[in-house]
């Protein structure tokens, strides 16, 4: 669990991955890939599955920049996380710190 962290700031070309990332490429892939596709079918469903991939995180990256995440109180704490985190990575924070 510390690893990610430790290395944060050491470019690593993706040497490091969590299982869960590895078991969501794995998901996506079986559904592209089967044993009587071509090349070029393969190559289409993966461009098509990029595309998708990239039309979500564009679509949650909007969200998190429109919408602002309530504040529960009035801590300068809580504004500065609500500024600094992701929309789940606030709420986290907040269960955490027992704000909510």
């Amino acid at each position: 669990m510390w690893i990610p962290a430790y290395f944060i700031d050491v470019c690593l070309s993706g040497l490091l991955r969590t299982t869960s990332r590895l078991e969501s490429e794995n998901a996506m892939f079986n559904k592209l890939v089967t044993k009587q596709l071509s090349l070029v079918e393969f190559s289409m469903r993966y461009d098509c599955a990029i595309e998708i991939q990239w039309d979500n995180q564009s679509a949650l990256d909007h969200a998190n920049s429109s919408l602002v995440p309530q504040l529960r109180t009035n801590w300068d704490l809580e504004k500065h996380a609500r500024r600094l985190y992701t929309h789940r990575n606030f709420y986290v924070f907040l269960e955490r710190t027992m704000l909510i």
